[in-house]
């Protein structure tokens, strides 16, 4: 079926899109170093009842991908390109739509949770580095947000971006050590949080009023949105960086990965450990995803080409296999997931059984850098080492459509708006380009980026982006106008994360710096601001209520978002370090 000719049409969200879609069908963003190139993972489940016209692959690309992004309901894919553009398509016809976006080379960006807005995280360098934050609206290609300046820094650069499941805040996490949350309209910073290490990610809680952080210092950390305070004491018992935090879909259970090889659970309302670390990985774990279809379940994923399924109630190991994995990404009823990484080949695994498909998805010359699926379960969008961006249909495993080298530079975020019509990319060219997921047609570029985009998050109603840069500016975009209208907030160094507390009012970033920062998405207002280790990921509690951090040293901390108190400190777990996503 074609897509609508107008970019409001396809950036409606869907009936089945919500803010409990998002939160019960958490995905992966894998980023592995940049020679390989960043992969994000996404969800889509099959047999889901969204469009079943054959998946596309985006052709004519003449410049690697960074980033890729497929909007919530799958309609439309984003991709950002070394180039500095960004570029959206239409998912099922691979065509682009509207115009590029001038959107920077970009390290991060995410698609508010309505998929209307696109948030980028681009970089650029003169004497030093450049980070900022952009924010593009979707239906008008105008940047509505930034570019919120972060400030100079030789080490600077987003190492995430994510929106608030509500989209009202965008947090951001950058190599100068800044987490900072963004209010994602008037771009004022609610709170920045300087660290000592670097912010490697962060996740929003299910509620949105804490978020948690990955820090390098091997710490996570949870934070309350409002105060700024810990909510919990610091999580240290990593014995390494920590570079995944994730929550469970009900907010109980805080999962951190580390370069320790180990996956340790925490009581996210404690702190306590819960039950024994997982083991098993022989190298840093790069992803974490939850699935609470039947029976608990942690999907982990490490730089060891493996992956393995956890049984959290027996803490059995339900599945393994030796393959390396970059990105993972659950359908939304929990029953499939989906692996990618070392290869042009993305797997299917039942999400009880562990078993694998005998029905991959085989269509990439290149290895697979991210991966996401519509909400509606319909569509895969991935992003490929030489540049190419495709789209899938679940159900048929047939190639909708594909566009080659749209992105001057290789993507390294694909990602879906909330209501998988638009789906949004960004990369080395300091762009996000968002496509309509339906026709693979490029529907806007948002190019005001002043560096690459490392990390972006879309607000949960889909109508934001919030997009950390390598020179360490968050921006906030309205994605219906492609206008900047927060930021560029400028930060000192690398963003590594960036996301949007559940309730949008704050944004969390993650920096190589080790600062993780709490920002209202409004003013740009920092509301907290902790100094760690090198924070390597940040995340919100599934309330926003509490910031998770963990670090390179392998320790996890917890703050309260609203006061920026150390909840949870410097809990240690052992040997190896946790790479997240």
């Amino acid at each position: 079926m074609p897509s609508s000719n107008t970019l409001s049409d396809r950036l409606r969200p869907s009936s089945s899109s919500s803010l409990e879609d998002t939160t019960v069908t958490p995905c992966l963003d894998t980023f592995t170093d940049s020679k390989d190139g960043p992969i994000n993972p996404s969800d889509a489940p099959p047999g889901s009842n969204g469009d079943t016209s054959v998946p596309a692959t985006f052709k004519d690309q003449t410049r690697p991908v960074t980033a890729v992004a497929c909007s919530p309901g799958g309609i439309l894919t984003a991709s950002a390109h070394n180039d500095g553009e960004i570029r959206i398509w239409d998912s099922k016809a691979g065509l682009q739509v509207g115009q590029s976006l001038d959107g920077g080379v970009s390290s991060a960006f995410a698609f508010s949770p309505d998929g209307t807005c696109l948030a980028i995280g681009p970089f650029q360098f003169d004497t030093n580095i450049r980070i900022y934050l952009h924010v593009w609206d979707l239906t008008t290609q105008k940047c509505v947000l930034g570019p919120l300046n972060l400030g100079r820094n030789m080490n600077s650069y987003f190492t995430s971006v994510q929106y608030s499941m509500d989209g009202e805040i965008i947090a951001t996490t950058s190599a100068d050590r800044q987490l900072r949350l963004w209010d994602a309209t008037s771009g004022e910073v609610i709170s920045n949080m300087e660290h000592p290490a670097i912010v490697k990610r962060v996740a929003f809680s299910p509620c949105g009023n804490q978020v948690a952080s990955a820090f390098t210092d091997n710490v996570v950390r949870v934070w309350a949105v409002a105060t700024q305070e810990l909510t919990l004491p610091p999580l240290a018992r990593h014995h390494s960086e920590v570079g995944m935090v994730a929550y469970s879909p009900d907010g109980r259970l805080l999962a951190s990965g580390s370069a320790d090889w180990t996956v340790r659970l925490w009581n996210a309302g404690t702190g306590e450990p819960f039950k024994e670390p997982l083991r098993g990985h022989r190298l840093p774990i790069t992803d974490l995803v939850f699935t609470s279809e039947g029976q608990v379940v942690l999907i982990s994923a490490s730089r060891g080409k493996s992956i393995r399924a956890w049984d959290l109630k027996t803490v059995a190991c339900l599945m393994y296999t030796s393959r390396m994995v970059t990105s993972l990404a659950w359908f939304p009823d929990g029953s499939q997931f989906a692996s990618a990484g070392g290869d042009p080949t993305i797997k299917i695994w039942d999400g009880k059984t562990g078993e694998e498909s005998n029905h991959p998805f085989l269509y990439h010359s290149g290895d697979i850098t991210s991966v996401d699926i519509s909400a509606g379960g319909s569509m895969l969008a991935s992003s490929s080492s030489d540049g190419e961006i495709s789209v899938f249909d679940t159900h048929t495993k047939d190639l909708a459509w594909s566009l080659t080298k749209e992105h001057t530079g290789r993507p390294v975020v694909i990602k879906f708006t909330p209501d998988g019509s638009q789906i949004v990319t960004a990369g080395r060219d300091r762009t996000v380009r968002v496509w309509d997921s339906q026709a693979g047609r490029l529907l806007s570029v948002i190019d005001g980026h002043s560096s690459n985009i490392h990390a972006l998050s879309i607000s949960a109603t889909g109508t934001h982006l919030a997009t950390g840069l390598v020179d360490g500016t968050v921006c906030i975009w309205d994605l219906i106008t492609r206008t900047l209208i927060a930021g560029p907030y400028k930060h000192n160094d690398h963003v590594q994360t960036v996301c949007w507390a559940p309730n949008g009012e704050y944004i969390l970033s993650g920096h190589h710096s080790g600062n993780a920062r709490v920002s209202s998405v409004l003013t740009g207002n920092q509301v907290l601001t902790v100094h760690e280790h090198v924070v390597t990921v940040a995340s919100f509690s599934p309330d926003g209520s509490r910031v998770f951090g963990g670090t390179v040293n392998g320790f996890i901390r917890v703050w309260e978002t609203a006061s920026g108190k150390l909840l949870l400190g410097k809990v240690r777990l052992p040997s190896k370090s946790v790479l997240s996503p």
